[in-house]
């Protein structure tokens, strides 16, 4: 392990009451935290605008997973299924949750009826107005229904990932010491900071000792530079450049990365994150860039 990786992991880490936590980095947070829940609110008021639809979307209090990350305040990451209610989208039920505007029965041939969305929130509870939540992120697709992704054969899909705080952990290292060794080992430092795309995501993960990820993703530069200041964003915060453009799909690189997670050992043992390899995606064929680029800007 190079001398970057230690130092960032010693200076990431600090102790937290029952186990240890990323300063800056997430944890797993409670389904019942009321800035949270504030959050989803007010998110679904972005989607349900969005949407136009004659009748109102509600979230489903089982299917959220989320975590909350320190960063002047709260960030919150959310998972979260939706479903059409018998509610009208409307002023009237602007604040109902699904209390109080049940889902609406299943009926054949109603498309879009229930949706697997991503939310960015940022709580800032001692401010006033509109400055106290902020909803940085709302992304949504269609989905078939409510049951929640599960894990099989030993293999993690993209929307698992929020239920892993460690991997989320992980990869954030994993993507700092890439942007500080520059692009494939050169030293080259980039300009602009790489992030991860998580629908590009692929994980298997072993027991054994604590979890073994070992995770498959694509990187890529952002518009955001690649600077203490934005060392934690991702791309829902530091968006993707021009994927349509040649000269930015040839700095695509598809990387696997090996994450051991022991969090009852102490630092620097209890995170360990080794780069197996990063290689750049051919771009003969525009689809796969294409696949990616379509993927990320998925909206309801």
């Amino acid at each position: 392990m190079n001398s970057v990786f230690i130092l960032v992991g010693c200076l990431l880490w600090s102790a937290h009451s029952g186990g240890q936590q990323l300063i800056g980095g997430e944890i797993e947070a409670s389904r019942d935290d009321f800035d949270l829940l504030q959050g989803l609110d007010k998110g679904l008021m972005v989607v349900n605008a969005r949407t136009g639809e004659d009748e109102k979307f509600v979230f489903v209090p089982d299917s959220i997973h989320a975590t909350s990350q320190v960063v002047q305040g709260t960030r919150y990451r959310i998972q979260v299924i939706i479903a059409k209610s018998v509610c009208r989208n409307d002023e009237a039920h602007k604040f109902d949750r699904i209390d109080k505007c049940p889902v609406k029965p299943q009926v054949p041939g109603d498309k879009n009826r229930n949706c697997l969305c991503q939310f960015v929130i940022w709580s800032r509870p001692w401010l006033t107005g509109n400055e106290s939540i902020i909803v940085q992120s709302a992304n949504c697709t269609p989905v078939i229904s409510t049951s929640q992704p599960i894990l099989t054969g030993g293999a993690l899909n993209s929307t698992d990932i929020l239920k892993h705080p460690h991997l989320l952990q992980g990869l954030d290292i994993a993507l700092m010491d890439y942007n500080n060794e520059g692009i494939d080992g050169t030293g080259l430092v980039p300009a602009n900071k790489y992030v991860y795309l998580p629908q590009t995501l692929n994980v298997t993960i072993q027991e054994v000792e604590g979890k073994v990820f070992r995770a498959h993703v694509h990187i890529a530069p952002s518009i955001c530079p690649n600077d203490d200041e934005h060392t934690y964003l991702r791309v829902d915060e530091c968006s993707v450049q021009d994927i349509n453009s040649l000269d930015i799909r040839r700095l695509i690189r598809k990387c696997e990365f090996e994450i051991w997670s022991r969090p009852w050992l102490p630092i620097p043992n209890a995170l360990t994150v080794k780069k197996l390899s990063c290689v750049p995606v051919p771009v003969s064929s525009p689809q796969e860039p294409g696949r990616i680029h379509s993927v990320i800007g998925l909206k309801i």
